[in-house]
């Protein structure tokens, strides 16, 4: 019996935009074997964030994995911050909007009296309003 791997959906959307984001950076590598660097580093930061090492990840792991100098790395990303930015142009908008779940939270939970019994009903609309404040329909 075979299985078949299934790709990892953020994997295949930036292996999708590579061209895009190749064009968007502020220096644009030319040559054929820059634009395999550039993709090889986009890949490592990807498996990086596919392994839960996202904040632990330095340029210097970057350029280790792709066997590149750690001036090859600087010549097109500022910084660690600046390859994730390129990969996830939304995350700090996740992030405020986690920021605003977290204070709708505390907010309707320190209003609560300790005695309020929850209803079924009552749960649902405070998971829904987290929800919608997450997915940014406030």
């Amino acid at each position: 019996m075979t299985t078949t791997l299934t790709p990892v959906p953020q994997i295949v959307r930036v292996r999708d935009r590579y061209d895009d984001i190749m064009d968007a950076l502020p220096l644009t590598p030319r040559q054929e074997r820059a634009r395999i660097k550039v993709r090889a580093m986009l890949t490592t930061v990807e498996y990086f964030v596919s392994i839960g090492d996202i904040d632990r990840f330095t340029t210097a792991d970057v350029a280790r994995r792709c066997r590149v100098s750690i001036g090859t790395v600087y010549r097109y990303f500022e910084d660690r911050v600046a390859l994730l930015d390129v990969l996830y142009p939304d995350r700090h908008a996740a992030s405020h909007r986690l920021a605003e779940v977290e204070t709708y939270l505390e907010r309707t939970l320190s209003n609560l009296d300790p005695k309020y019994s929850w209803t079924a009903t009552d749960q649902f609309k405070f998971i829904d309003d987290a929800l919608s404040i997450l997915r940014g329909n406030e």
